[in-house]
């Protein structure tokens, strides 16, 4: 009994930790956004902050998501518009929305020809076979990780 009361403690002292340290990457993140003074890092901060906080604080996540989906709006760029879709997916993957989630990484597989990027394309088919798995589409979702990782070989 007095082990797994120990090994309880250790559990929830190293999740503690473990969510100090990655609210402390966001701060600095957030920081750091508000130093920049050009688009490109504004852009790049956005996404990872939004990215980064849709674990723990998933409406926080939300509005820079947002926030970075009008700047690659504004700016025109395909390639940013991508990752914006990406970082919705992951949100609604986060909050159950699998239909949404879905949506978003077909939008990025079906616009490759828009961005030309191989590494959102590749994100986007891992997302839609996590989706898939998450919803008991197990079919699909095998297909989309077999499709993963032909891709990622093809890149290698």
């Amino acid at each position: 009994m007095r082990s797994i009361s120990l090994l309880i403690i250790l559990i929830l002292i190293l999740i503690a930790i473990c969510t100090f340290a990655q609210q402390t990457l966001i701060d600095s993140l957030k920081q750091a956004l508000n130093r920049a003074d050009d688009d490109s890092t504004k852009f790049c901060l956005l996404v990872e902050i939004g990215e980064l906080s849709t674990f723990n604080n998933a409406d926080s996540s939300f509005n820079y998501i947002k926030k970075a989906t009008v700047l690659a709006d504004d700016k025109k760029n395909p390639l940013w518009k991508a990752h914006t879709c990406y970082a919705a997916s992951l949100y609604f993957l986060i909050a159950s929305d699998f239909a949404s989630a879905l949506n978003f990484s077909f939008k990025n597989i079906n616009e490759v020809e828009q961005y030309h990027d191989p590494y959102v394309y590749t994100i986007s088919t891992h997302m839609l076979a996590t989706v898939y798995g998450n919803s008991d589409f197990h079919e699909q979702a095998l297909a989309y990780a077999f499709k993963t990782i032909s891709f990622l070989d093809t890149m290698n």
